[in-house]
């Protein structure tokens, strides 16, 4: 489908993966109940074909895997070729989420009833595409957490002639009575030695920013010596943004803080 300069379209793609062995009953006992475990791998790589949704427009291309749950799998900038958030090609999964399996790539998006990446960040998702009036073109992902009844969808948005994507959350309580929940994005992006944090505000949940109490700059990658969680507590700005100065690109989100006040980086520490 082609909306003025935005196109949409499915395709087929074959990836290396390594399978996730689902527990066949669900536990009682626990968090994420009634969904059952994804936490046994395969030791042996084999080829699976996914279903994938590409969305572009002249600058940026998008694509979405809903089987493997709700995320913006790649967003590639045509300008300076290179994909914006972190990449791959191999889908291995690691013991990170709710119910076990998790992949870093991409803009992924979670519903939860307590802090985790959400039930089903590794399983389907609901999808559709939708064109719109302007002559932008939608992606639409969605489903039901059973663990809260709580119903999500995530509003993909791409503009002619825009360098930029746009996300749009919507949630439902659908039972009959008030639920606790919070719904995240994370981005995974690539981390480097030049890659710079811009972080509007003062104070984190360890301390002073960006110089914290022992004169380290915490803005910069290169000064972590350990996995660091940061949580800006005081930010009274629409935007945070990252910035890679060795491959002179970055990215920024912009949301109205009244509305969305919350601001982290999880800056993971390994060989570069």
């Amino acid at each position: 489908m082609n909306y003025g300069n935005v196109k949409v379209w499915e395709r087929s793609v074959i990836k290396p993966t390594y399978n996730v062995l689902e527990d066949p009953l669900p536990y009682f006992e626990s968090r994420h109940y009634p969904y059952t475990k994804l936490n046994i791998f395969s030791s042996k790589q084999t080829h699976i074909q996914y279903d994938e949704v590409v969305m572009e427009n002249d600058f940026l291309q998008l694509t979405f895997i809903p089987t493997i749950g709700a995320r913006i799998f790649s967003a590639f900038d045509k300008t300076s070729k290179r994909h914006i958030f972190n990449y791959i090609d191999l889908i291995r999964p690691t013991l990170i989420a709710t119910r076990g399996a998790w992949i870093a790539v991409g803009l992924e998006f979670n519903l939860c009833s307590f802090p985790s990446h959400t039930v089903d960040n590794f399983s389907p998702v609901d999808y559709t595409i939708g064109e719109n009036c302007d002559g932008s073109a939608s992606v639409i992902l969605g489903n039901l957490n059973l663990t809260n009844n709580i119903e999500y969808n995530i509003i993909v948005t791409l503009r002619p002639d825009s360098s930029r994507f746009e996300t749009e959350i919507r949630t439902f309580n659908t039972s009959l009575i008030l639920e606790r929940y919070y719904f995240w994005s994370n981005a995974a992006i690539p981390a480097s030695y030049g890659l710079k944090i811009f972080y509007p505000g003062h104070q984190t949940n360890i301390g002073s920013f960006p110089i914290d109490e022992n004169g380290v700059d915490l803005s910069l990658y290169k000064n972590y010596v350990r996995p660091t969680s940061l949580f800006m507590l005081d930010s009274e700005e629409d935007f945070f943004a990252a910035y890679d100065y060795d491959h002179d690109m970055g990215v920024v989100h912009v949301a109205d803080h009244n509305i969305v006040p919350g601001k982290k980086e999880v800056l993971d520490v390994g060989d570069i």
